[in-house]
């Protein structure tokens, strides 16, 4: 177990870049960190004006990220989510337009969650749970929302995208939903046993797990037939993650426990409680040899090998 210290107060979202050197991580102290993964050092120190930072996510070029921003002045402005450089911790820029796009106007990034780029890096999805929604927006000269089943739906609770950017799962209440995002119709609801906190994919796109009270309940993506329910954990789950060769999955909780599970067997491989309190993200590296826990103990790096 490697600490990574840097944030003051609870970590609340962590992210990895596609080649696996450099985490970004965001808590309750405003600021956005980008780590050294080797070093387990900050790199840089962003400053974002928010109270806490809930979401982050790395651009699949690994140059840029995605984090909340608020601007600091006498006369309110809406809240941003803006893009920054991995490299240099300025503004960057993303889009079609000289000069590229490095904001997106959003209300209250305070309630801004699991933000995902599509694998092309020309869309960007993430709830909004102020409104109970979920968004797809292009990131074009001016971003216009894309038209998809997905963001039909009302009170969303969770969002995931399949790692091949075509498919996609939502959680409303107690249902969830998985189909591609070009289809013309809402796909066919999954009951759950309780309100979904946080959604994964499998690699493959042929499991889905979900996370309600002290459960994690795993959906074949086909039919919505519910395969096993993981219950490891002594409070409420925060998120759960598949491991991106899809051999494990990792859940977390906020008994402070993290639970590595055997995604076909339903069997924890190996549990981990520090005495942090409560985790509240999880991140698995690419290269499948690390997964990152954040939480109220700050930021820790797991040696999976």
């Amino acid at each position: 177990m490697m600490p990574f210290v840097g944030h003051t107060q609870p970590v609340r979202c962590v992210a990895f870049t596609p080649d696996g050197g450099t985490l970004v991580s965001g808590g309750d102290d405003g600021n956005v960190i980008v780590w050294d993964r080797d070093a387990g050092r900050p790199r840089l120190t962003l400053a974002t004006g928010m109270l806490s930072v809930r979401s982050v996510a790395c651009h699949p070029d690994g140059e840029r990220f995605l984090s909340g921003y608020r601007y600091q002045t006498r006369r309110a402005k809406p809240d941003r989510l803006r893009f920054w450089s991995v490299g240099t911790g300025l503004p960057a820029a993303v889009g079609g337009r000289r000069g590229g796009l490095p904001e997106l106007v959003v209300e209250s990034c305070d309630t801004v969650g699991d933000l995902q780029f599509l694998p092309d890096g020309r869309s960007v999805a993430y709830t909004h749970h102020l409104f109970g929604r979920a968004v797809l927006s292009t990131l074009e000269s001016r971003p216009e929302p894309v038209e998809s089943w997905l963001t039909r739906r009302a009170a969303v609770t969770a969002l995931a995208l399949s790692a091949d950017g075509l498919t996609a799962a939502v959680a409303s209440s107690q249902y969830v939903r998985f189909g591609r995002l070009d289809a013309a119709k809402v796909p066919p609801g999954y009951a759950a046993r309780g309100a979904v906190q946080s959604l994964s994919l499998s690699p493959d796109g042929s499991r889905l797990a979900g996370t309600w009270g002290n459960c994690v309940t795993v959906w074949e993506t086909a039919g919505g037939r519910e395969v096993r329910e993981f219950a490891g954990h002594a409070a409420a789950v925060a998120a759960v993650a598949y491991k991106p060769d899809g051999s494990l999955s990792a859940s977390a909780g906020l008994d402070g426990r993290v639970l590595l599970w055997e995604p076909d067997g339903g069997v924890a491989r190996a549990a981990y409680d520090w005495n942090l309190g409560p985790v509240h993200a999880l991140a698995f590296s690419p290269d499948c040899l690390t997964l990152a826990v954040a939480g109220e103990g700050g930021l820790v790096l797991i040696d999976l090998e």
